[in-house]
C-alpha cells in the first residue's frame, strides 16, 4: 500500500433539506467543495440522510458549512 494514498472517508448524516431549495444550496456547497469527492442525499428517507465522501474533513466542518446555508445536520453512526 501506498503510504501517500489519500484516504477517502465517508460521513453520514441526518438533514433538515426537504425541498429543490434546500437541495440546490446542498449542491452549491458540496459541488464546489474540492475536498469533497462525491456525495448523495436520500430524499424519500423521513431523515434526508446524505452521505458525503470526502477527504481531510471531520463531521463538524461539514455541519459547520451547512449551518451557515441554514441546513441543519446531524451526523448518524456508520454501522
Amino acid at each position: 500500500m501506498n503510504d501517500s494514498a489519500t484516504q477517502i472517508n465517508c460521513l453520514v448524516f441526518r438533514t433538515s433539506v426537504q425541498d429543490r431549495y434546500g437541495l440546490s444550496r446542498l449542491s452549491r456547497a458540496l459541488d464546489n467543495w474540492p475536498n469533497v469527492k462525491d456525495w448523495s442525499i436520500d430524499l424519500e428517507d423521513w431523515e434526508k440522510v446524505l452521505r458525503v465522501e470526502c477527504v481531510d474533513l471531520n463531521p463538524l466542518q461539514i455541519k459547520l458549512k451547512l449551518r451557515k446555508l441554514n441546513i441543519h445536520a446531524q451526523q448518524m453512526p456508520i454501522w
